[in-house]
C-alpha cells in the first residue's frame, strides 16, 4: 500500500501532512504526554498499524492519530532527542489487533485498548458471530485511563 501522507518535525511541532504537504493535524511536540501503537487484522488492504499522539494543551487532552507513515524512522529519532527517551515501537508487522504505549518510559508496554466482547442478542448478530466471529468494543484501557486522568491534575 502506498502511503499518501507522511510525519514531520518541525522547529518545536510534530506534523501528519498530505503528500503534497498540506497539513492534516500538528500539535506542540513539548506537550506530548503518550506515545501509542495499535494494529488492527484490516491489511494489507487496509491501513492496520497506527500511532496516537496523546498531548496536553491548555487543561484539555488531546488525541492525534496517523496511519504508518512516511517519515517514521527520522521523526522517531528527533522525538527522542527532544522527548529525552527511546520510543520503541514493537507492534509494525503484526496482523492482528494489538496496542500498547511506546512512551514515557513508565507506561511503556502496558496496553492501550481493552476489549470486551458484545453480546450478540438478534438471530443476525448470532449467524455473524458464528460465522466471523465475536464483535469486540474497545475502549482506552483503565491503566493509561489513570495516567491520562493524573496527568491532567498535575499538570493543569
Amino acid at each position: 500500500m502506498t502511503t499518501t501522507y507522511a510525519l514531520r518535525a518541525r522547529e518545536s511541532t510534530l506534523e501528519y501532512v498530505e503528500a503534497a504537504g498540506t497539513p492534516r493535524w500538528s500539535l506542540p511536540i513539548a506537550s506530548i504526554i503518550l506515545v501509542v501503537e495499535y494494529t488492527t487484522n484490516e491489511g494489507p488492504w487496509a491501513d492496520d498499524y497506527f500511532l496516537t499522539f496523546v498531548t496536553l494543551e491548555q487543561g484539555k487532552l488531546y488525541f492525534s492519530t496517523c496511519p504508518d507513515p512516511a517519515g517514521l524512522e527520522e521523526v522517531l529519532s528527533i522525538l527522542q532527542q527532544r522527548l529525552g527517551s527511546p520510543i520503541p515501537l514493537r507492534l509494525q508487522g503484526s496482523t492482528e489487533w494489538r496496542s500498547r504505549v511506546a512512551w514515557p518510559n513508565s507506561m511503556e508496554g502496558n496496553e492501550y485498548f481493552t476489549f470486551t466482547e458484545v453480546p450478540a442478542k438478534t438471530l443476525a448478530e448470532k449467524l455473524k458471530k458464528r460465522m466471523l466471529g465475536a464483535t469486540q468494543e474497545y475502549a482506552v484501557s483503565n491503566v493509561v485511563r489513570g495516567y491520562l486522568e493524573e496527568q491532567l491534575r498535575t499538570r493543569a
